[in-house]
């Protein structure tokens, strides 16, 4: 019984994620491509929802969350399944709409999917084989799963001060009690099913994540307009990277999953900006607003979307009068003693001079790091990215002199820029210095922009490879077409 209980858990947030996208595509969307994607990135989506859905179980007995929640999981995907069946069946029409087949499958796409496995399997082997080591698998995001699985009450954390100061009662101690817990409790409800704590048993999300981004990217770029051949290589460009090996076989780190959902909101930007479906837009929002469900950093994320999103959507005047506003706004906040940021999911952070206040972190100072040497040794001269961040800028300097800066690498390429900035900020102008001089946590939240910088590379080049001759999109008819950005200037 628990096999079979753990191998629904493991299928669960397919079951609501899968129905949930369906419901935000277009009416009548069908072949082979549309399904691996709604497959793969409900998945991907699933698992965040599902672990926000169990919050609402806090007073059960930990091990009892599977018997305590499926049936109300399982109704909510019956709910969205049959709100999908009859959205399709009211909107069925004398002519179908046209599928997304796979189409020109060949010899290089078989020659990818096989190395993709062989990626897969090695880093599932280690995973699976080896104890849990990495440093925050241990004190959060599987050692609150742990805790949970020995405690008699389903409750939150302590900082290890409160712990000591009430004499080690109350709520167990975690070094980060603040930490989103979403996928914690996910872990949790995979764990109760199986029945007793195993490690094997909770790294399988990890080995499930990097088959279900594949399927969402390949999907994703497919429905986006490009050949099979230029959507397996997008895949393999990201999932063959020797740091994503890394994070899928020293399962544990959550880095990997918002890199995912980033790609996936960068994905449903792409197809908005080529065919101007505003359907997307919402897909993108829904991915958007479940990063900080996963990790702090993930509300920075989400400003980042929201705030791509505004400008893209807006005339190019209001867009520019908007960037002043951006600029002339934090100093007037400044200079009347600090602006407060909201930031959802994370709270309100204060930005005053010199220093900037962080829920759950605290005051950090803000001063000029010489990491530089440390930036570059980590982007171009050790093997986590392949060649990436060499391909980025001789790609934008081509994709300019050909002019292919067309609205889908313009969306991208903001997102990137504006993503950038963020890292460049955080590791040059604060504490976080210290994890780039020692090369830790700066590899790891570049990787979380990795796939939009794979994914703008793409868009820039995507009329050479495009299955419809450069036509924008496999998706038939778009609806609510915005004007063209021909006021948007490009990249010099």
């Amino acid at each position: 019984m628990s096999l079979l209980s753990t191998l629904l858990v493991l299928l669960l947030p397919t079951m609501v994620g899968a129905p949930l996208l369906g419901l935000l595509d277009r009416a009548g969307q069908r072949g082979a491509v549309v399904w691996l994607g709604r497959i793969g990135a409900g998945w991907l989506l699933g698992v965040p929802l599902c672990g926000a859905i169990l919050r609402l179980f806090h007073g059960v007995e930990p091990m009892g969350l599977f018997s305590a929640s499926i049936i109300w999981l399982l109704l909510l995907s019956a709910a969205l399944w049959a709100a999908f069946i009859l959205r399709e069946r009211r909107n069925a029409g004398p002519v179908e709409a046209p599928s997304v087949p796979l189409g020109g499958w060949n010899a290089l796409c078989w020659l990818l999917l096989i190395l993709l496995a062989a990626h897969w399997l090695l880093a599932a082997m280690q995973a699976l084989w080896l104890p849990t080591l990495t440093w925050d698998a241990w004190t959060t995001w599987l050692g609150k799963p742990k805790a949970w699985s020995g405690a008699t009450e389903l409750q939150g954390f302590q900082t290890l001060k409160a712990w000591a100061d009430n004499l080690g009662e109350g709520a167990p101690a975690a070094l980060a009690p603040h930490y989103p817990e979403s996928i914690p409790r996910y872990l949790l409800l995979l764990v109760s099913a199986h029945g007793q704590w195993s490690n094997p048993v909770s790294d399988l999300p990890w080995l499930q994540l990097t088959p279900m981004l594949a399927l969402a990217l390949f999907a994703g770029c497919r429905r986006s307009g490009f050949t099979s051949p230029f959507s397996m290589i997008m895949a393999y460009a990201l999932l063959s990277m020797p740091l994503v090996d890394a994070h899928i076989a020293l399962a544990g780190y959550l880095d990997l999953w918002l890199a995912a959902l980033l790609a996936l909101a960068a994905i449903s930007l792409l197809r908005w900006r080529i065919a101007g479906d505003r359907r997307q837009l919402l897909q993108g929002v829904l991915f958007a607003i479940s990063l900080p469900l996963v990790k702090q950093e993930g509300a920075v994320w989400l400003l980042v979307l929201l705030a791509s999103a505004l400008l893209l959507a807006l005339p190019p005047r209001l867009r520019w009068l908007l960037v002043g506003a951006g600029v002339v706004i934090p100093l007037i906040g400044l200079l009347v003693g600090g602006l407060p940021i909201p930031a959802p999911g994370l709270g309100t952070v204060w930005l005053r001079w010199g220093e900037i206040t962080v829920p759950g972190i605290g005051e950090i100072e803000l001063a000029l790091h010489p990491v530089a040497p440390e930036v570059f040794a980590s982007l171009f001269l050790l093997p986590n990215f392949h060649l990436l961040w060499w391909l980025l800028p001789v790609g934008a300097l081509l994709g300019w002199r050909q002019q292919r800066f067309d609205r889908a690498a313009k969306g991208l390429g903001l997102l990137l820029l504006l993503g950038l900035g963020f890292v460049g900020f955080l590791f040059f102008f604060t504490d976080a210095a210290a994890w780039a001089k020692n090369l830790t946590s700066l590899n790891r939240i570049v990787l979380q922009l990795a796939p939009v910088a794979i994914l703008f590379l793409g868009a820039l080049f995507r009329s050479g490879f495009s299955a419809t001759a450069g036509l924008p999109s496999a998706d038939p008819e778009p609806t609510d077409p915005e004007p063209a950005d021909t006021a948007m200037p490009t990249a010099r």
